[in-house]
């Protein structure tokens, strides 16, 4: 008789055990489910009802086949005619069909059934079809002995028949148990644990934690502060801080976190914590469920970085037409007003002065206009390449002669400095023109009275092979300015202008740079901007095509 107590306690621990996992399933988006052989519902986890709006009683009362929709109930009876036919704790099956919900809607769900022994099928199912990978479930039947050696024990056949019964439920919680247990640890998107409230020592961690963070399982249950050091330094604070407060104040609570992996990287967690209490009131555990949110937090991240880029490049799309338009008018306005002036001026020498003016800020306004069309070429692939022989020797010098007037004016220092190997090559003039005028009006522009500005090209050697000549390196420099680190890597965007100072006033659209940029891609280049204190420097790389040195 000494062993009915003991018996009953143990029952009564299982019952508990049961009531436990039944927490556990209300913090995740999962369904559970035990059916019988004939299809009928033996326990449904409490979230079926948020999901179909029928009540627990309600499905439990009914054969799980009354809820199909019609064109669904061959197949899916097929398929569970084919899972009784095999042994139980076989691999299981997947199946996906609608169910009817208590307003008449069908919601499609999918099951996985796995068989188990008394006549049962265990299930977990999700209302968004996901397939899962099943381990074999494992029932763990304790031998009754108990039962045996209690019948040799002189009491009344009523007891025995008691103790059996109870014997069985026992057997029946604990196999139960294992298939819960089971089907906690297929969630793989989640993290299901249990920990001791004040120390933080973790009670029951499910294998998806060793999947999701890298960390053994052991670690969790055997170092108290392992969660709170897996924690971001960023977020470790505040996280110890609000759920310690949280319980406290006896309040279930969720929070969003980042952890670190085992190998570093950074993993969000949505942690859901519920508090679960004893009879009177007391706080004896926290339970809860990591959910890896860090998905949704990548594509918020990137959401956010496209809408920011959209941002500045509306930005600079407004200043560039508040630039164009400024532009525009200014070269008109100025025409205009010499309209007006040669109207009333007598003096032939004034009349040729402001018809100069007419022709220069004609000449602007084409040169706008051109430069926008041309950007809207290149940037649909409508311009070609025209090869011909080039000797950088004898052209550069031509090209800026009419730059040293300008840097004359200004009193900026000219240095030209080509190498005497320079190879003749075949490339695009037009390109290569565009090209440098565009780089040395903008070393004029942002050139102060007194600074230096430096063109130089040099052949390129292969450095395996330094005999054989690769390209041709040109890099033009210009002092008295300095670009930010963290605008070199937008130097070269469309509408982009980098705050700079602007000595002379000359003002610009934000293009050329965009539009040197495309023009040496086009000819199959390579350019680059670096800065130093008080000197920048565009750095442009060119392969050889058909070289004669």
């Amino acid at each position: 008789m000494s062993k009915i107590p003991r018996l009953k306690q143990q029952i009564d621990k299982l019952i508990g055990i049961q009531t436990d996992l039944q927490g556990f399933f209300d913090l995740t988006p999962d369904l559970f489910a035990v059916l019988d052989y004939h299809g009928y519902f033996q326990f449904l986890s409490r979230n079926w009802q948020a999901v179909l709006g029928w009540s627990i009683t309600e499905m439990e009362s009914r054969c799980w086949t009354e809820f199909l929709h019609p064109d669904d109930v061959n197949s899916t009876q097929n398929c569970f005619r084919w899972l009784l036919s095999q042994a139980s704790g076989c691999q299981g099956i997947t199946i996906e069909n609608r169910i009817l919900a208590q307003d008449n809607s069908y919601r499609w769900l999918s099951w996985r059934f796995s068989r188990g022994e008394e006549a049962q099928i265990f299930a977990v199912v999700r209302e968004i079809a996901q397939s899962q990978n099943r381990e074999e479930i494992d029932l763990i039947v304790e031998d009754e002995t108990d039962i045996d050696n209690l019948r040799t024990e002189r009491t009344s056949q009523e007891w025995i028949k008691l103790l059996a019964r109870e014997k069985e439920e026992r057997i029946k919680a604990q196999i139960r148990e294992s298939h819960f247990r089971d089907l906690v640890n297929d969630i793989s998107d989640a993290i299901v644990w249990e920990c001791e409230p004040q120390s933080l020592i973790f009670t029951f961690v499910s294998r998806s934690a060793e999947r999701i963070l890298g960390y053994p399982l052991d670690q969790w249950q055997r170092r108290p502060d392992f969660w709170i050091n897996i924690i971001h330094p960023d977020d470790r604070e505040w996280v110890t801080a609000f759920c310690r407060e949280e319980v406290k104040q006896g309040r279930d609570h969720e929070f969003e976190y980042r952890c670190l992996t085992v190998d570093g990287q950074i993993v969000w967690l949505r942690d859901r914590v519920s508090l679960a209490r004893d009879s009177l009131g007391n706080v004896q555990s926290l339970r809860g469920l990591m959910v890896n949110i860090t998905p949704r937090k990548e594509a918020e991240a990137e959401r956010g970085r496209i809408l920011e880029m959209e941002r500045a490049n509306n930005r600079a799309k407004d200043e560039f037409m508040a630039t164009v338009s400024h532009e525009l008018r200014t070269p008109l306005t100025n025409i205009r007003m010499a309209i007006q002036m040669l109207k009333v001026a007598k003096d032939p020498g004034i009349r040729d002065r402001y018809t100069e003016i007419m022709l220069a800020e004609c000449t602007r306004e084409i040169n706008l206009v051109n430069t926008l069309l041309e950007f809207q070429k290149l940037e649909a692939g409508e311009v070609t390449v025209q090869l011909v022989p080039l000797q950088l020797q004898t052209w550069l010098p031509s090209l800026i002669e009419p730059f040293l007037l300008r840097m004359a004016v200004h009193q900026q220092n000219f240095t030209l400095n080509l190498a005497p190997d320079l190879p003749i090559f075949r490339s695009d003039i037009s390109a290569w023109e565009r090209i440098i005028l565009e780089l040395l009006n903008n070393a004029c522009k942002y050139t102060p009275s007194g600074g230096d500005i430096n063109l130089a090209a040099y052949p390129l050697f292969s450095t395996m092979k330094p005999d054989v000549l690769e390209g041709v390196e040109i890099m033009i420099s210009n002092s008295g300015v300095e670009i930010p680190a963290h605008e070199l890597s937008r130097i070269f965007d469309k509408f982009y202008r980098v705050p700079s100072h602007d000595p002379w006033k000359i003002g610009g659209t934000g293009l050329g740079l965009a539009l040197v940029d495309k023009l040496v891609a086009l000819i199959g280049g390579t350019i680059r901007a670096e800065s130093a204190p008080n000197l920048v420097k565009f750095i442009m790389n060119f392969p050889i095509i058909n070289s004669k040195v």
